[in-house]
């Protein structure tokens, strides 16, 4: 029971942690590509790897529960596509409202990571 426990959580984070190098290196890439300082990209980074991390944590969550009883192997690519999107939109939907509700109070703190959220979730 504890072993198929830790099994899981270990899953779920190294999905998590997956995803966020993929967002990490996406979000670095566009700051280099717009001619951003050294210290930009690496805040693009960071913001991306947090945001990935979350998303791809989400997603392997949402994927866990809802196929459970499928290895990896039996699930077709749209099935996975699917959950990935869903995840991407559970996280964008769950904070959306605390963004925008920061980006009021302390005049656009947030938007750094809204735009990445929306993204995100149609990605």
């Amino acid at each position: 029971m504890i072993k198929t426990l830790f099994r899981k959580i270990r899953g779920i984070l190294g999905t998590g942690l997956t995803w966020a190098v993929g967002w990490a290196g996406v979000w670095a890439g566009l700051s280099l590509v717009t001619g951003n300082s050294l210290g930009r990209i690496l805040e693009a980074a960071s913001n991306g790897a947090v945001i990935g991390l979350i998303a791809g944590g989400t997603f392997a969550l949402i994927l866990g529960v809802v196929e459970r009883k499928r290895t990896l192997a039996d699930l077709s690519l749209k099935r996975v596509a699917l959950w990935g999107g869903m995840g991407g939109m559970a996280l964008l939907l769950l904070l959306l409202p605390v963004a925008l509700d920061f980006n009021a109070i302390f005049g656009g703190i947030m938007t750094s990571y809204v735009v990445p959220l929306v993204l995100n979730g149609l990605l």
